[in-house]
């Protein structure tokens, strides 16, 4: 499945991106071990890439057809930047993502308004929209299922400052 976060500046992206990444470590039987980002994620057993060596592995991975995977990508814009057209290494890196359901894979991106490249925000499965609302230590949702078109959805998610150990928020995406 891909989930795309997406807000403007210090709006919660991270936060939640994190939030669900623990989730789905804890209760859904993803694995530390097989799980890549491009931040540090303060759960021993995972792995940080840089950018350059994330899209690379997300080819490896494609090319290996490795199962049970997260990707967590923070500034995906930065990495697949919104375009019309492709570039063959990264357009090879994202052809794994229409393959995820059936490898059981999860991607975990956020991206700014602008958004990301067209093959990419295809292949999007759920929009997050996140509004961070630090005096009331939550995240209020608007989650949009595009596969099948339901109206949104809202909700919050409290207590989000639980989450602040498990990666530092001012870390520079590189």
């Amino acid at each position: 499945m891909i989930v795309k976060l997406k807000a403007g500046q210090r709006q919660g992206k991270g936060l939640v991106m994190v939030r669900i990444a623990l989730h789905l470590l804890g209760y859904c039987g993803y694995k530390p071990d097989k799980c890549v980002s491009n931040f540090t994620f303060n759960v021993d057993g995972t792995h940080r890439l840089d950018i350059e060596h994330l899209v690379t592995f997300m080819q490896k991975m494609i090319a290996s057809k490795l199962t049970g995977m997260m990707i967590l990508i923070q500034e995906a814009d930065r990495a697949f930047p919104p375009r019309m057209w492709h570039d063959p290494k990264q357009t090879q890196a994202l052809l794994g993502c229409w393959q995820d359901e059936k490898l059981d894979n999860m991607f975990i991106i956020d991206c700014h308004w602008g958004d990301v490249d067209l093959m990419l925000r295809q292949a999007c499965q759920i929009e997050i929209i996140p509004k961070y609302r630090p005096k009331q230590n939550l995240v209020e949702l608007g989650i949009i299922d595009i596969i099948n078109h339901k109206e949104p959805v809202y909700a919050e998610l409290p207590h989000i400052s639980d989450v602040f150990p498990w990666y530092n928020t001012y870390e520079p995406i590189s």
